[in-house]
């Protein structure tokens, strides 16, 4: 295991909860003084900015913060390599980053249709989610700060994906609104899709999740 790169992951991940902690204490107070002196829609629009304003604070602080500058930028075209190498491999460092980019982008998933009601299509929330997902990449590859892959925005926009679906389900089973079809096969469909792959992957001794214990 590439130790420089074991460092960088550990790096993000422990001090990510500092930087969500503190975001989410601050996002507190400005909901409860916004809460006081604007209309019930403003603040739902202003809650939700200010999640996805942290959010992609925690963004930039593990994705960027931390890295280490290389002399050329470090670029990966190739479709699905990395849970090829993932896979064959068996180190957590390289199922870390598969599954933390993932879950990584499951959040504004979830807030965009949340807190904003011109969000609640899929393809909207999506896009906006390879939006955030394509800028952070560009980003690192200007900086020459981490590597630009195309991994990495899919696995970003399928996590966007999984944050919409957990709520098309919480909006369909407790919430008990009327929810179509095909939000329905979609939502559904993409977590029995996850939880299939993950524990064959468990299954067959595969690290998933030890970077994270």
């Amino acid at each position: 295991m590439n130790q420089n790169l074991y460092n960088i992951a550990l790096y993000g991940y422990t001090n990510a909860y500092a930087v969500l902690v503190g975001g989410l204490i601050l996002a507190a107070i400005c909901a409860i003084v916004g809460k006081i002196f604007m209309s019930r829609d403003k603040w739902k629009n202003f809650v939700g900015t200010l999640f996805v304003f942290y959010w992609f604070l925690i963004v930039l602080f593990i994705t960027i913060v931390g890295r280490v500058k290389t002399e050329e930028p470090k670029i990966e075209l190739r479709l699905f390599w990395c849970i090829k190498e993932a896979w064959t491999n068996r180190d957590p460092l390289d199922w870390y980053f598969v599954t933390g980019n993932i879950a990584l982008f499951i959040p504004i998933g979830l807030i965009l249709p949340m807190f904003f009601v011109n969000m609640r299509r899929w393809w909207k929330t999506v896009c906006v989610g390879f939006s955030f997902s394509v800028f952070v990449e560009v980003l690192q590859l200007v900086l020459h700060l981490g590597l630009f892959e195309l991994d990495d925005m899919i696995n970003n926009t399928f996590g966007c994906a999984l944050g919409y679906s957990l709520y098309i389900i919480y909006v369909w089973l407790l919430k008990r609104k009327k929810v179509s079809a095909l939000d329905k096969t979609i939502s559904l469909g993409l977590w029995l899709l996850t939880i299939v792959f993950l524990t064959v992957a468990i299954y067959l001794g595969q690290p998933v999740f030890d970077m994270f214990v």
